[in-house]
């Protein structure tokens, strides 16, 4: 059908309408880990969204190219995206979305070592996703702090987050795929090496009984404060 639509859309000269559609099959071949075309739609997508302007199809484009590219290991270029998206959403003043690009930038910074660059992004999604209620970006936010502790030798605060993130994702209904989830990977070992099995236990558990709320507060508070 989005096929359809694109070629539709491409037959009228609609050009706002291939952006869009470009976008929505480009999602579609993410999920059906075609990723070469995913991100080939992105490419002409991002093109086509530059001539038309406007924040919210450009800067959508910057950040789903951007986190195609962090999932495949280029958070060098994954960074370049997510910053020119940053800075388009300050500059028009929009929320929607900019928590979006923050995490991506966590998560690059992760990736390449910043641990220090990547808890302020991470703290600055997670509150902007506490103003706006989202609970999926949050989740990754909170799991990306995870990881930071973890990496940090804090090991029970660290099993707490990633319960924290666990539930709230499965409340979103929303399941992480396999790239995503090789993220966390090696942080969750190292964390979970730290402390016995009853100690990392007992702190994932009380981290997926705590609501969204009470989550996001923990997650922002000074563990040495």
């Amino acid at each position: 059908l989005l096929e359809k639509s694109l070629a539709l859309h491409r037959a009228v000269k609609d050009t706002r309408g291939v952006a869009w559609s470009l976008g929505s099959l480009a999602t579609v071949s993410t999920d059906l880990g075609n990723y070469e075309q995913a991100k080939q739609l992105y490419e002409e997508g991002l093109v086509l969204s530059r001539d038309l302007g406007g924040a919210e199809l450009l800067g959508a484009y910057l950040i789903s190219l951007g986190y195609e590219y962090l999932l495949e290991g280029d958070p060098e270029r994954a960074t370049a995206l997510n910053e020119e998206a940053v800075g388009l959403y300050r500059k028009r003043g929009r929320k929607s979305l900019l928590q979006a690009a923050l995490d991506n930038l966590g998560w690059s910074a992760l990736i390449m070592g910043n641990h220090q660059r990547s808890k302020a992004l991470f703290e600055e999604s997670l509150v902007l996703c506490k103003d706006l209620g989202d609970k999926l970006v949050g989740s990754e936010s909170i799991e990306g702090l995870a990881c930071v502790a973890g990496a940090g030798g804090e090991a029970e605060r660290a099993a707490r987050l990633f319960g924290a993130a666990e539930a709230l994702r499965e409340a979103t209904g929303y399941h992480l795929g396999t790239r995503a989830r090789s993220r966390t990977e090696s942080y969750l070992a190292t964390a979970r090496a730290q402390v016995d099995e009853a100690t990392w236990s007992a702190a994932w558990e009380k981290g997926r009984s705590m609501e969204f709320e009470d989550a996001v507060i923990y997650a922002l508070e000074d563990p040495n404060g």
